[in-house]
């Protein structure tokens, strides 16, 4: 992903913070409905939102991530080309994070918990406005 100009004949050398702002804003939507998650909760009779979101937060860790850890180390060592087919759904990337961003910002927008997501590069690539390439970033959200 990379800022461009507007015209091709334009080099563009920096970008702004409301070009990144916009960008990270719709990369990360909340745009998925988590029903497994109400249902988690539910069983667990929770009504503090500090204790809803650290259970919601290790269930869709586990649910996303975790539990294709060893499918993901049987095709990596090559004894099966596809050791996912097991669970009846795709596993995410467990190097990509933003689709667990997005599945749970929406169930903390559903649950009206106020978060923002940060978004930081190295600081040996240089400030925000020489941004122009983008790489993978580190996300961190906080509540």
């Amino acid at each position: 992903m990379a800022f461009l100009p507007e015209k091709e004949n334009i080099i563009k050398e920096n970008v702004s913070q409301d070009e990144v702002l916009k960008l990270y804003d719709e990369r990360f939507k909340p745009s998925y409905k988590i029903k497994s998650v109400d249902r988690f909760l539910e069983d667990k009779n929770i009504t503090n939102d500090t204790e809803k979101v650290t259970a919601a937060y290790y269930y869709l860790r586990h649910y996303y991530l975790t539990r294709y850890v060893e499918a993901y180390y049987i095709r990596e060592a090559g004894i099966m080309n596809y050791p996912f087919g097991y669970y009846n759904f795709s596993p995410l990337d467990l190097d990509d994070q933003k689709e667990f961003i997005i599945r749970f910002g929406k169930f903390l927008k559903d649950e009206k918990i106020p978060y923002e997501i940060v978004v930081a590069k190295k600081r040996f690539d240089g400030s925000i406005d020489d941004l122009l390439i983008e790489h993978p970033p580190k996300i961190r959200t906080v509540i």
